[in-house]
């Protein structure tokens, strides 16, 4: 899957299918009460089920400060720890 934004300045890649299922929401939203300052900026994430590549387009040159944000939001509050999945996360910023 490949998407550009309406405004042409960011874009994505998603790669992989879901074999749990015969379709894969690509964007998942947390049905959960969230507490944390801004729960809004967590209610929706993009979802893949093998890699994820953001391209920021037009980007100048020069040096930017970059803030990572992760939130678990697929999995609710009465599921036992053993239900969440280990995360691993490989960043590259060029």
């Amino acid at each position: 899957m490949f998407f550009y934004s309406p405004t042409k300045t960011w874009a994505f890649t998603s790669t992989g299918t879901s074999i749990d299922s015969q379709s894969f929401d690509y964007v998942v939203t947390n049905a959960t009460r969230l507490l944390m300052a801004d729960p809004t900026l967590y209610m929706n994430a993009r979802s893949s089920p093998i890699t994820m590549t953001y391209y920021g387009l037009c980007l100048q040159k020069g040096i930017y400060n970059v803030t990572l944000h992760f939130a678990e939001i697929i999995f609710t509050n009465d599921q036992t720890y053993s239900s969440l999945g280990e995360r691993i996360f490989d960043i590259s910023i060029q």
